[in-house]
């Protein structure tokens, strides 16, 4: 499974500068499932679904390990 430091660490690198940037596992810690929030200027005239997309790329190494991944928000500032 994955940790919580693991995906932010990912997310920070992919899309840094970050505006906000959260990631809860809501598996009960056992890193199988989380939710993320990233506002980056890296979305910025991108669609929902290629900011959604955008973050699975970024994700790529650890996606097998998650059982689900929930974007609750992926926009520029």
């Amino acid at each position: 499974m994955s940790s919580t430091r693991e995906v932010r660490e990912l997310l920070e690198r992919a899309f840094a500068p970050c505006a906000e940037l959260d990631v809860v596992d809501v598996s009960g810690e056992c890193g199988s499932a989380f939710e993320v929030r990233v506002v980056s200027e890296s979305f910025r005239d991108k669609s929902r679904i290629e900011s959604h997309r955008a973050i699975h790329d970024a994700l790529g190494s650890v996606m097998g390990k998650i059982h689900a991944l929930s974007v609750k928000v992926a926009k520029a500032p």
